[in-house]
């Protein structure tokens, strides 16, 4: 990963351009996959293979931007993922892959949570079951952000809250977005484009007091902070602009210039959130490593 930005106010994304048709044909492409506990098994018994599980039900994509978001948000980001698509990046929408997930843990918990009775579940076998198929879920996620170029948090009062116990202090709704903004913070930052740069500044960020409220027990935690904050009207006017470094007026070398389109486009954003975007408090230079 090379940078991360959230969005505030992605409520009020406008998607004139994509069709109810396309929405309902990109969530077609990330149809559930077809599951047999007997595919993962190690045994004869109950031994299930956490690697052959995320191998074929959260397997690895290629992608340049990974969009973390509330599940209740899902069309409204499937309808960016396809506007992005459309300028030539690839996305990763996190929500797609949830359905293999509660079909995995029906499955499981069908097959060795039930008790004798045939009506109810084992508490404990239930809460052993979910754990693991969470942590092969969550690890898969950490996969794919690290693969990423860029990690975006869409922020919308679905995924975002302002605590009621501090005064105005932003908080999130879910644990797995807690999970994906903390990574974040510590996955390992690598510039693909190194060369291209004459000077390229990045230094680490001081995290923020916030608090994260988890839905059940009212833990808190503090809240990550990501790179840049921008406005969903400056990020909507990149999106719709059609040729990279004309309406923010922005440098670019000849190196650059013979990019891509949209590893232009991606400049450009990076330039603008250095522009327009809050960024965080800075304490040391962050370190990047480079690919050859």
């Amino acid at each position: 990963m090379y940078r991360s930005l959230q969005i505030k106010d992605f409520s009020n994304f406008k998607s004139s351009n994509v069709t109810t048709e396309e929405i309902q044909g990109f969530k077609k492409r990330k149809e559930r996959a077809f599951i047999e506990l007997k595919n993962y098994l190690l045994d004869e018994k109950n031994l299930l293979s956490a690697e052959l599980i995320q191998e074929h039900l959260f397997p690895e994509v290629e992608a340049d931007i990974f969009l973390s978001h509330a599940h209740a948000d899902e069309d409204k980001v499937i309808a960016l993922a396809i506007c992005l698509e459309k300028i030539g990046f690839k996305t990763f929408v996190d929500s797609c892959i949830w359905g293999n997930a509660q079909d995995l843990l029906k499955v499981i918990d069908n097959e060795y949570c039930g008790h004798s009775n045939g009506k109810s579940y084992s508490y404990e076998a239930r809460n052993f079951s979910t754990a693991n198929v969470y942590m092969i879920l969550n690890t898969a996620l950490h996969r794919m952000i690290e693969k990423a170029e860029l990690f975006i948090f869409l922020g919308t009062e679905n995924s975002t809250s302002l605590s009621q116990n501090i005064e105005r202090q932003e908080s999130l709704v879910s644990p797995w977005i807690f999970s994906e903004l903390t990574f974040v913070n510590q996955v390992r930052r690598y510039d693909k484009r190194y060369p291209l740069r004459e000077e390229m500044k990045v230094k680490t960020e001081a995290s923020t007091e916030s608090i994260i409220i988890m839905d059940s027990a009212k833990f808190l935690y503090p809240k990550p902070t990501l790179d840049f904050l921008l406005s969903n009207d400056y990020f909507q006017e990149w999106l719709l602009e059609r040729e990279p470094f004309m309406s923010f007026k922005l440098y670019i070398n000849d190196s650059f210039s013979k990019c891509e389109f949209h590893i232009r486009k991606l400049e450009n954003l990076y330039n603008l959130m250095e522009e327009k975007g809050s960024k965080r408090e800075f304490y040391a230079d962050q370190q990047f490593q480079t690919l050859d």
